[in-house]
């Protein structure tokens, strides 16, 4: 397909910028290149022995300047519209569709296959892999577009590795999707590390063991983890792990159903054209290994996803332990306030009618002074006064209060109590 005035010539900026990638980690028509791999063993006993051949054209996504499939014509074409899929399906950087395995009838005694997963969600391909193969002659014809360079790198690495093997057009998804899996058991080995430690910021790893007697190590008390610094990004960050967990699940169950498929249409193949293959022997039992590291991977993934989420809710628990006694000691030191100020105004109620009675029998209304007394005989009136006035504010704040109280609704039905369990860490 000759390049025209609407050619794109790679990965769009705002896939880059949704991602938050750099433009240059992409494959680009810089990488584009075209790749021929030979291979035939030196006959014995004057038997012939067929020329093996891979021929393989590696482009960008989201560039039609080449060829979009190496079908023969009307051939991809026809399945395109039983499946209803754009004309851009092959080469476009978005998935367009679920993750797809198909194969493609060319007839002719050729057999044609495409594979196109998804990268990082449902919108965007890692790889778009269509190719021929001819049975008879052991001869492959394939073009692979891939997103990233690192990917294209390692595939490369890789392919020169399996040279003696790699006309067999199979190899290529599988090669592919090793790639996807490969790291996912140290990727998983380092959330079970930050799991562990959050564990241990929580206080909660193995505290059976203790329990049991089957150590004698002093774990940490609730105040202890709760004055912990990390214990406050524990949620978060626990959260953030069981996100990855389920992206993994999903990676690895996506990865089984391509492996699923390309067993089938290996085997279909060693059945009826590739009995005595050796690289088709082989690769049977390559699928069967990355099948059964797929299921582990995942099941681990599955456990450490169950983990996250167990520490997730005993923080949200610790967190309402702690906010529970903070609001007891709260609540608590309100009373003793309340008590110090009923105190103040019990103190107070008890000087004020003397107070008031001194202040009125000083004014000018009242004049008890004779010529030398100290201490005027009608003290006592003062005296009188001032006990009656007591009384009567005493027992004005008591009924008041009392009053005021039965007007309240109880806030509670009983008293409320709070039962602390410290947590333990071994």
């Amino acid at each position: 397909m000759a390049a025209n005035s609407s050619t794109r010539l790679g990965v769009s900026a705002e896939l880059a910028e949704a991602y938050s990638q750099s433009i240059e980690s992409f494959v680009d028509m810089g990488d584009a290149a075209c790749i021929e791999i030979k291979y035939f063993k030196v006959p014995n006993s004057g038997d012939h022995q067929l020329e093996k051949v891979l021929r393989l054209l590696i482009c960008p996504l989201n560039c039609d300047a080449y060829p979009t499939h190496p079908f023969p014509l009307g051939t991809y074409e026809s399945m395109e519209k039983v499946l209803k899929l754009e004309k851009s399906y092959l080469f476009s950087e978005r998935l367009q569709a679920p993750t797809l395995s198909f194969q493609v009838p060319v007839g002719n005694g050729l057999t044609g296959f495409v594979v196109k997963p998804e990268k990082w969600n449902d919108d965007v391909t890692d790889f778009s892999l269509s190719a021929v193969f001819n049975p008879a002659s052991k001869n492959s014809n394939c073009i692979l577009r891939i997103l990233q360079k690192k990917d294209l790198k390692a595939f490369k690495a890789r392919l020169f590795e399996l040279k003696q093997l790699i006309w067999y057009p199979l190899y290529l998804p599988v090669i592919l999707l090793e790639m996807r899996i490969h790291s996912l058991p140290q990727q998983l080995h380092q959330i079970r590390l930050f799991v562990y430690r959050l564990e241990k910021t929580t206080g909660t790893h193995k505290n059976y063991l203790r329990v049991l007697g089957f150590t004698k190590s002093k774990g940490r008390t609730s105040k202890e983890i709760w004055r912990d610094p990390a214990f406050l990004l524990a949620p978060g960050e626990l959260t953030s792990i069981a996100s990855e967990c389920l992206q993994i699940e999903n990676s690895c169950q996506t990865s089984k159903r391509l492996l699923g498929w390309l067993q089938d249409f290996h085997r279909q193949l060693m059945m009826h054209v590739l009995k005595d293959a050796e690289a088709c022997q082989i690769l049977d039992n390559k699928i069967e290994f990355m099948s059964a590291w797929v299921a582990d991977v995942e099941s681990r993934s599955a456990y450490l996803g169950k983990r996250a989420e167990v520490q997730v809710q005993t923080c949200h628990s610790l967190m309402a332990q702690r906010d529970n006694v903070l609001n007891q000691d709260t609540n608590k030191y309100t009373q003793m306030d309340s008590k110090d100020m009923r105190t103040i105004a019990a103190v107070t109620l008890g000087f004020l009618p003397a107070t008031f009675m001194a202040t009125l029998f000083s004014t000018s209304f009242f004049d008890f002074h004779t010529q030398d007394q100290v201490l005027s005989s009608w003290i006592w009136i003062y005296w009188l006064l001032t006990a009656f006035l007591t009384v009567v504010v005493y027992f004005g704040w008591y009924f008041y209060s009392r009053r005021t109280r039965r007007k309240q609704k109880p806030s509670s039905s009983g008293p409320q109590r709070y039962s602390f369990c410290g947590m333990f860490n071994v």
